[in-house]
């Protein structure tokens, strides 16, 4: 895989800095568990 998109998934409108923060931080890791941290 080289690109994807995360669309709404990651943000909508109205949501807080810290709600899009966590759902950042949980596509990072899915990210990581699927394919390796980046080096």
């Amino acid at each position: 895989v080289s690109v994807f998109g995360l669309g709404s998934s990651l943000f909508k409108p109205g949501m807080s800095v810290d709600e899009v923060a966590t759902r950042a931080q949980a596509a990072v890791a899915a990210w990581d568990a699927a394919f390796g941290a980046a080096p």
